[in-house]
Order: C-alpha cells, then sequence, then structure tokens
C-alpha cells in the first residue's frame, strides 16, 4: 500500500505540472498578492499529501466533504484562499524550469515527512 500512495503522490504531482506548464513562452505578470516559492512549494507538498489520503479512503466514504474539509484546513492553516494560491501556482509553473524544481522539491518533501513518520512510528512501537 506504500508504494501505492508514493506512486499516486508523484502522479498527481506530475499531472499537475504537465496541465499547467504547457505555456513556457507565456510571459505571465506577477499577480497582485503573489506567495514566495516556498510557500507554494510547501502548499503543494501539503496538497500532495491530502489528495493520498483521499484517495486511500473507503468507497463508502464521503470523500467529497473529507476532502472540502482538508483543503479548507490547508489553506486556512497557510492563511490563503483558494485563489491567491492558485494565481501563484499558475505564475510559477508558466517557467519550466521552475516547475521541474518545484516538482523535485516537492518529491523530497514527502520522502523526508515519509522518513521522520517512519522513525516516528519506529519510536513509538519501540516504547511499548
Amino acid at each position: 500500500m506504500y508504494k501505492i500512495t508514493k506512486y499516486l503522490i508523484l502522479l498527481i504531482v506530475v499531472g499537475c505540472f504537465f496541465f499547467m506548464s504547457c505555456h513556457k513562452k507565456q510571459i505571465r505578470e506577477k499577480p497582485v498578492n503573489l506567495l514566495s516559492y516556498e510557500k507554494v512549494t510547501e502548499m503543494v507538498t501539503d496538497i500532495s499529501l491530502v489528495e493520498s489520503i483521499v484517495y486511500l479512503l473507503p468507497p463508502d466514504s464521503d470523500r467529497l466533504r473529507v476532502s472540502r474539509e482538508m483543503y479548507s484546513t490547508l489553506f486556512s492553516g497557510y492563511g490563503v484562499d483558494k485563489d491567491q494560491f492558485i494565481s501563484s501556482l499558475s505564475y510559477y509553473l508558466a517557467d519550466e524550469d521552475q516547475s521541474l524544481k518545484m516538482l523535485n522539491t516537492v518529491e523530497e518533501n514527502v520522502m523526508q515527512r515519509e522518513q521522520k513518520w517512519k522513525s516516528e512510528c519506529s519510536d513509538t512501537l519501540s516504547h511499548r
């Protein structure tokens, strides 16, 4: 199940980048409330994890409700609204080099979090 989650995250992120980065030659104006590149990258990491969680929910669960709640929590946690995030993400993904850099960073972030969670689980189990 772990491998499915890892590949699902990668597929979602790659799909997002593929569809949003097709306009390399287009020069975009900076959005008025442009989020930092680092903040957008962290948010994309969290979105990848949210999508994985929603995907792994049992088929009889209310995935739409859970998804909406998780996204609402994510955006409010960052103090950002959906439109601001989308405009900032689109701005950064308009450049192919930045898109690839972001993809690599998101993948590294997910792997680091996975290692951290494994370590925490191992520590928890060893204390029992």
